[in-house]
């Protein structure tokens, strides 16, 4: 069993404020700190700093906190395994993005149904972000995304690599004609909501003048 200091220091990181975690675990602001200095007196390291007024990580937090996210990811499989056993039946619970859920995903669940029809298969669709946040939280078992993630976090395979094209009408007429990334610039442009995995592509390309 995972020890409860550890739920709230995986609190405390994603929230990045001893106030709101407390209040999202129902426990007090003291008690938090407490887990905090108690993990750290454990372990012989310093798990946050405060930088002006923010509250961050330091590196052996960031590191630790890659290991606590995977103990918890290794219990909550632990616990769903037994549960499978007990009830001889496998559950896959996973989720995709829009873009994968739409042009990937189908045919492939449908020919693994097919083949395992005694798996219970469940998907979440939602952008690289939701998809992210859920997988942090166990939530989900893995996640189908494109685009950018912190991959030191994360085990992860590439399925595919795709190219990203801007695409218009045949009648449209540009202001210039392209030949670059940024003769677009001046043209209208409808990309995906904020955290989706494309349009993290299309911006990073904007930023690093791709």
């Amino acid at each position: 069993m995972l020890d409860f200091r550890i739920f709230s220091f995986l609190e405390v990181c994603r929230q990045m404020n001893f106030t709101k975690a407390a209040r999202q675990l129902n426990i007090t602001q003291p008690a938090v700190s407490q887990h905090i200095k108690w993990l750290e007196k454990e372990y012989g390291i310093r798990l946050f700093e405060v930088e002006g007024k923010k509250l961050q990580l330091t590196p052996e937090g960031d590191l630790f906190r890659n290991a606590a996210m995977t103990f918890h990811h290794d219990e909550m499989y632990l616990k769903r395994s037994i549960q499978e056993m007990k009830h001889e039946k496998r559950k896959i619970n996973f989720g995709a993005t829009l873009t994968i859920g739409d042009f990937i995903l189908s045919k492939a669940v449908a020919d693994y149904i097919k083949q395992n029809p005694d798996t219970e298969v469940s998907v979440k669709i939602a952008n690289t972000a939701e998809l992210l946040r859920q997988l942090d939280g166990g939530q989900i078992d893995f996640a189908m995304v494109e685009g950018y993630f912190e991959k030191r976090e994360y085990d992860y395979r590439i399925y595919s690599r795709e190219a990203y094209t801007a695409v218009c009408g045949n009648s449209y007429l540009f202001k210039k004609e392209p030949d670059v990334l940024e003769d677009l610039l001046g043209e209208p442009l409808i990309t995906r909501e904020p955290g989706s995995g494309t349009r993290e592509i299309l911006e990073k390309a904007w930023r690093d003048g791709i």
